[in-house]
């Protein structure tokens, strides 16, 4: 099943869990649209800033050590509580191997 088939069931799911309810959410997204942010966020394959975080372990990890060895993936994620990110990370992780083989390397913040 693709990402968007997974996201579409899920909205369906939650749609028709929460009812007339669900607009909370549609609200917030539809405000987040028509705010002007998206205007100013980066797109596929812009050049991201460079920045330094420190990976599961504790260890700092730089998108400029990351860059010398091939292409990056970013994916930025809300936490395991949001059922979106988490159909987005699965479909990501069975990428995976065709990212590496392209040498490309995947990262979740």
């Amino acid at each position: 099943m693709s990402i968007k088939q997974a996201s579409a069931e899920h909205k369906a799911k939650a749609k028709g869990g929460l009812g007339e309810k669900f607009h909370i959410l549609t609200d917030d997204i539809e405000r987040v649209r028509t705010s002007g942010v998206l205007d100013h966020a980066l797109t596929v394959g812009s050049p991201a800033p460079e920045f330094a975080l420190a990976d599961a372990f504790g260890h700092q990890l730089s998108l400029k050590t990351l860059l010398a060895k091939g292409p990056v993936v970013i994916s930025f994620y809300r936490g395991e509580w949001c059922p979106f990110c988490n159909i987005e990370l699965r479909g990501l992780e069975e990428a995976l191997p065709r990212m590496q083989e392209l040498g490309a390397s995947l990262i979740a913040i």
